[in-house]
């Protein structure tokens, strides 16, 4: 098995990608901002035309250059869930404005939010920036929700009046959020605003109740009423409509554990909309070979469409060919887990399987309740539940 060298002098740059030294040599990955500071113009010239065909599909190019020379670029494109836009029509016909905020170039924003439903957007935003547009909103005396799962949504989170992170997001975009969503689909973003209105007007079903009871009740407790209409209550019959005023605003209260949201989330066809009919999708790859300016030599372009934004796609001009995931004797195990809610339990369950002897890789899914394991053929399903039912998970079985 080759081992991947090491990088040194690793550093993130905040909306635009990360750079390293690989022996010796210093390579960026990342977005069109990237590849302007370090590449030459001629060389943004000639990819200008191939990345305006793929934003124009809504999809993010990704860029590598070793130094200052490009070597491969990456179109990756995500796959909107069913649900997603189904949220947004609900939102928009609620009578709310629905603005999208993204660090991707205009031409990938555009075709993303045509495909959403999203009329309006913002496009190769920073981190400030998407905290500065939700100053000027709330600036303008509106109420802003902000809805995110990465570290570049952390500064706008925190500024919203309200902050949503989805579940599956990182840790410091559901450390700074307001309320963290247990399921990666924006209907629940609905339903959270449906049931913050239901508990709204529980309690002020409740204290409606609670101060007319006391308007009448009190002053016949008290007497006030006797020397006018000869009207008392019986102390011993005040203390029992007390607790009965008590025992009405609990009841009250317990009809939200009967909540039913009117737009259902979570469902199997809205989740994934190409696995629920038993049908995983498919990752389509396209290698091209692109030319750039004399003297830069020949370079590659891989774009990935049709496939989920966590599958990594790496393109070379010396790319070997692929054997397959089982060519080097190992076998792929898809383990039905319980208990797993957050991104905490998925990085949990993925960091423990892999300290397994034989584990190469784990990936777990929080919607579908599956960890999927890449490991030796000689590896024990027996030890794989085990250690899941060491991490405090229930072992459910294999599928």
């Amino acid at each position: 098995e080759a081992e991947l060298p090491e990088v040194k002098a690793f550093r993130s740059l905040t909306g635009r990608g990360i750079s390293g030294k690989i022996a010796g040599q210093e390579w960026h990955v990342g977005s069109n901002r990237l590849l302007v500071e370090n590449t030459a113009a001629e060389n943004v010239s000639a990819l200008a035309a191939w990345t305006a065909e793929h934003e124009g599909k809504g999809q993010t190019v990704i860029y590598a250059l070793r130094g200052s020379e490009p070597m491969a670029a990456l179109a990756i494109a995500d796959v909107i869930k069913e649900s997603s836009a189904a949220a947004i029509r609900a939102l928009r016909d609620a009578g709310r404005e629905v603005v999208m905020l993204t660090g991707d170039r205009d031409l990938t924003a555009a075709a993303i939010a045509k495909e959403a439903g999203v009329s309006s957007f913002r496009a190769s935003l920073l981190p400030e920036d998407k905290e500065k547009i939700i100053r000027e909103l709330q600036g303008q005396g509106k109420r802003v929700m902000m809805v995110g799962d990465g570290i570049n949504d952390a500064p706008a989170l925190a500024r919203a009046d309200v902050g949503v992170a989805i579940g599956a997001g990182t840790d410091i975009a559901m450390d700074t959020a307001d309320i963290v969503l247990m399921h990666s689909d924006l209907m629940d973003v609905v339903t959270t605003i449906e049931l913050s209105h239901a508990t709204l007007r529980n309690i002020k079903q409740n204290l409606f109740w609670a101060f007319i009871y006391n308007i009448i009740g009190i002053p016949l407790a008290a007497g006030v009423l006797y020397p006018a209409f000869r009207l008392r209550l019986n102390p011993m019959f005040a203390a029992a409509a007390m607790s009965f005023s008590s025992l009405f605003v609990v009841g009250n209260s317990q009809r939200l554990r009967n909540f039913e949201p009117r737009h259902q989330a979570g469902s199997a066809e809205a989740a994934l909309p190409g696995e629920a009919a038993g049908e995983a999708e498919e990752l389509v790859v396209r290698v091209q070979t692109l030319t750039l300016a004399a003297g830069s030599g020949r370079k590659t372009a891989a774009a990935a469409a049709g496939g989920q934004a966590d599958e990594h796609t790496m393109a070379g001009s010396d790319q070997p060919e692929d054997k397959g995931e089982n060519s080097m004797d190992t076998k792929k195990l898809i383990m039905k887990i319980e208990g797993m809610s957050c991104n905490h339990c998925k990085n949990a369950v993925e960091k423990g399987l892999k300290l397994l002897e034989g584990v190469e890789d784990v990936v777990v899914d929080l919607d579908a309740k599956v960890a999927t394991v890449l490991a030796e053929t000689s590896v024990d399903e027996a030890a794989l539940a085990a250690a899941v039912e060491e991490l405090g998970y229930e072992f459910i079985g294999m599928e």
